[in-house]
């Protein structure tokens, strides 16, 4: 499901693999089972079918944990292995430092120059610098209730909601 300025739209299909982690980008979803990147192009014109996106000699690392797309891919791992991928091809690759859990959020915008990682338990935001995969800064929310969800808007406003019922709103 998709929200768009129109209302929003469902697309059903099936991905090729078990997926670890998917990410909807210029209606195109882009999915990992943790060994290659597939994407459907065109989700919501009703033939959407995933194909290989990785070059064929492009290798992923192991315990993939997150993906994002902002016409690059970014592949976050568990140890914080942060891999930047273009055209099927890996152009980057840096130890950003940070543990990172499945259950975290990483969010990106096609405009913004940062990454945003939030750990839902500890209610921490690291803000990751896309070019150079820098922990630019560490965000602490002013509450102890867990994390739920997260979304960024084209303007990199952060929204958030917690376990309490509240929603958060983060300007940069």
């Amino acid at each position: 499901v998709a929200v768009k300025e129109a209302g929003p739209e469902v697309a059903t299909f099936t991905v090729p693999q078990p997926v670890v982690t998917s990410y909807f980008y210029a209606d195109n979803l882009y999915t990992t089972d943790g060994i290659g990147i597939f994407k459907a192009a065109d989700v919501f014109q009703g033939s959407a079918t995933g194909k290989a996106w990785l070059k064929k000699d492009v290798i992923l690392p192991s315990e993939i944990t997150h993906l994002v797309v902002d016409g690059e891919i970014f592949v976050l791992t568990k140890a914080g292995t942060l891999l930047t991928y273009f055209r099927g091809e890996k152009k980057s690759e840096v130890a950003t430092s940070l543990n990172v859990a499945a259950e975290d959020l990483l969010l990106t915008n096609s405009d913004g120059a940062s990454l945003y990682l939030f750990n839902k338990k500890s209610g921490r935001i690291y803000v990751i610098d896309k070019k150079t995969g820098t922990l630019l800064r560490t965000l602490k929310i002013g509450n102890q209730n867990p994390i739920v969800t997260a979304a960024i808007s084209s303007d990199s406003t952060l929204y958030f909601a917690t376990q309490d019922n509240k929603i958060w709103k983060i300007t940069e």
